[in-house]
């Protein structure tokens, strides 16, 4: 719930990203037009916006044990912004 995530944390939330059934991880590329890949532009723009008067631009993609997703945000957020 992003409430209870915005209540725990103290930094902004940019976007949330939700879960696909899509057989692939190169989402954004393939399906377009799917939620999924509107959160990513979504988020994308977000991070233009945070980041538009910032001199050095870096993301990190991170997580505590694999399989949570760091690859398919990192491939989609790429294609996003590319």
């Amino acid at each position: 719930d992003q409430i209870q995530l915005r209540n725990s944390i103290r930094i902004p939330l940019l976007g949330t990203i939700g879960h696909s059934t899509k057989e692939t991880n190169m989402l954004v590329a393939e399906h377009p037009k799917s939620m999924v890949s509107e959160s990513f532009r979504s988020l994308r723009s977000a991070l233009f916006y945070i980041a538009s008067e910032k001199k050095c631009k870096k993301i990190l993609v991170t997580s505590s044990v694999s399989g949570e997703g760091k690859t398919f945000v990192s491939l989609n957020l790429s294609a996003a912004m590319a």
